[in-house]
């Protein structure tokens, strides 16, 4: 009887004649034995590897590149108020002469949504105020316009959130261009002010409520009261990134 090999193997059979079985003068198999090529199978399994490797390499970088452009499109349909219109994210550009990027001199909130609805936005507005008031910043708007700005970017953004997914409803509010002079508080041009959203992901914070976290006393110390009002919150993390 013929016996169909497979690549690399080699089956090995016994033949026997005569008996009183019901294969009796014929052929028949015995119990069959599979013999493997090690150094065939060792190349074989070798190139499987290194297949699996660039299967997974391939599709790391066609998801990778997925989702960089999900975010280019997510990033050019999400809008901004800044300085009296609305502009693509990816379009909304300042002066590199502006306060708030030669100096500093910005002052900011971020209001959370839960459930797409913004928490206590008028509290976060009247701190926001309060801070322009110490620090003799006129933005251009009222207290009453602001917030009504603030929820129309809410409003034009909602539709690019899924329904379990929330935004940080972020005010930016610099003094303007930055002109060299004795008195920095004097605001020679109008405000710039900038309205966004930004998508809440809190997943890097997650392990320390479960976890718990490393924590050291840093040598560096926040900036003190008697050097900048605590009224003021402004946009320099500057202290909190070198602690």
């Amino acid at each position: 009887c013929a016996s169909k090999s497979r690549p690399n193997r080699k089956l090995k059979t016994s033949r026997s004649r005569g008996g009183n079985g019901p294969d009796a003068g014929g052929c028949h198999r015995s119990a069959s034995v599979f013999s493997i090529d090690p150094a065939s199978h060792h190349r074989t399994g070798r190139r499987d590897t290194i297949l699996r490797r660039r299967s997974r390499f391939a599709a790391g970088r066609i998801a990778a590149r997925w989702r960089a452009f999900a975010l280019r499109m997510v990033v050019s349909m999400r809008q901004v108020f800044l300085s009296g219109e609305f502009v693509p994210e990816s379009e909304a550009k300042i002066s590199i002469f502006d306060a708030g990027f030669t100096l500093g001199d910005t002052v900011t909130e971020s209001t959370r949504t839960f459930g797409h609805r913004p928490f206590k936005l008028e509290r976060h507005i009247a701190r926001l105020y309060k801070s322009l008031k110490v620090t003799r910043v006129d933005s251009g708007y009222t207290p009453v316009e602001m917030t009504r700005l603030s929820l129309d970017v809410l409003e034009r953004n909602l539709p690019l959130l899924g329904p379990h997914e929330d935004y940080w409803l972020v005010h930016n509010v610099s003094r303007g261009m930055s002109v060299s002079g004795a008195d920095p508080t004097v605001q020679l041009s109008r405000a710039t002010v900038v309205i966004h959203v930004w998508p809440l992901d809190l997943r890097d914070w997650a392990p320390f409520y479960s976890d718990g976290c490393h924590a050291v006393t840093a040598m560096s110390r926040a900036v003190p009261s008697q050097a900048l009002d605590p009224r003021v919150k402004n946009r320099s993390r500057l202290p909190y990134t070198m602690a």
